[in-house]
């Protein structure tokens, strides 16, 4: 499987099973003083890393990602104001989130 790392520090709100995505695991984080979700969906396994209530680390391994999936990941990030998976006004671009990620994982 390929590593799937949360992309800052939070709060594990839910991981397991869904219907839509198979196994998911959705991280609350605050990153520049915002309350966001990360959501990442058709993982596998998504409760055998990480469990709902569990403090992770940036770029701690929180799931997989493999040929059971076709080796993709939807990956998404929610303001305060949605609510996963379905986010409505409260999608945001997962672009920065990924480049903060990257400068601080």
């Amino acid at each position: 499987g390929v590593r799937v790392n949360a992309i800052a520090d939070g709060v594990v709100l839910r991981a397991g099973a869904i219907r839509g995505f198979g196994q998911w695991v959705v991280v609350r984080h605050t990153i520049g003083g915002r309350t966001v979700s990360s959501l990442y969906g058709h993982v596998i396994d998504g409760d055998r890393y990480v469990r709902a209530g569990q403090k992770v680390r940036a770029g701690q391994k929180i799931g997989e990602a493999g040929l059971a999936n076709a080796y993709h990941l939807h990956f998404m990030v929610h303001g305060p104001d949605s609510s996963p998976p379905l986010g409505g006004t409260g999608d945001r671009n997962p672009r920065p989130y990924l480049d903060y990620a990257r400068r601080h994982g």
